[in-house]
């Protein structure tokens, strides 16, 4: 979680969009025990309902252009590890 929420907020907080997409699209996935974990920003972000929105609906990366965007950020513990090396949505 806080790969996603710190990063979110600094962006947002200096002016930029912020977009959210996930391997899948849909509800992106979470750990449980990040909602439990003591995190001003984790705190944010379960009372953010334009964040929670975007974690929720979130298109599938398939979806996502980018020359779009100025930059593409992935967040994760070890899900980019195992779910980012190989798919053909990055390049």
């Amino acid at each position: 979680m806080p790969e996603l929420t710190h990063p979110y907020y600094e962006f947002t907080e200096a002016g930029f969009q912020v977009d959210v997409a996930s391997i899948s699209g849909g509800m992106a996935p979470v750990e449980s025990k990040a909602f439990e974990e003591e995190d001003e920003f984790h705190d944010r972000f379960i009372n953010d309902p334009v964040l929670m929105a975007k974690v929720i609906r979130s298109p599938p990366l398939s979806e996502a252009n980018p020359n779009y965007y100025q930059t593409i950020m992935f967040g994760g513990g070890s899900g980019p590890m195992w779910d980012l090396p190989n798919n053909p949505d990055i390049s």
